[in-house]
């Protein structure tokens, strides 16, 4: 039996929705804003921020908030093919998030593939199991946005899931 791999993993899912638009979800302020983060700023590598409909460049830096008044996370565009491909880091100087948007017949294929990840303990919780089942559900919520104008993500911040609740 081959060992598993505990440095990657990924999630297909098929959309109703051109490769555009949803390349457009995955990689604009706007768009990440709509199924994923509460907040989302690309910045250039000058430190002028991008328009919420704009395209990043490689190189750009990416600041997100989870929760409404949580600290901003980073993470660092490294590379884009529009319409195509978008892979970033993601909070953390290693890990990369690599999502490829293809046409597949009347629908829209995008994968996301999380690498890179350290095979600890730690490591394995972290970054693979937590990150998977988070990513599993986004890219629920991403088909939900995109087909039927519904956020899944708790909207009242009263009972918005705050993972320092538990620790």
């Amino acid at each position: 039996m081959t060992p598993f791999d505990w440095t990657r993993f990924s999630l297909p899912i098929h959309l109703r929705s051109t490769p555009e638009k949803a390349f457009r979800a995955w990689a604009t302020s706007r768009g990440l804003e709509s199924f994923f983060r509460h907040q989302v700023q690309f910045t250039r590598t000058d430190g002028s921020p991008l328009p919420p409909d704009a395209f990043p460049s490689k190189g750009d830096q990416i600041a997100w908030t989870q929760y409404r008044g949580e600290a901003a996370s980073f993470g660092r565009v490294v590379d884009i093919v529009e319409n195509q491909l978008f892979i970033f880091k993601f909070d953390s100087d290693s890990v990369l998030v690599a999502i490829t948007v293809e046409e597949a017949g009347d629908l829209s294929k995008v994968t996301l593939t999380q690498s890179n990840m350290p095979d600890t303990p730690d490591g394995r919780w972290q970054w693979h199991v937590s990150c998977r089942a988070g990513w599993a559900f986004f890219m629920t919520n991403l088909k939900s946005v995109l087909e039927h104008g519904t956020d899944l993500r708790e909207s009242d911040s009263e009972t918005t899931f705050d993972p320092g609740r538990f620790t």
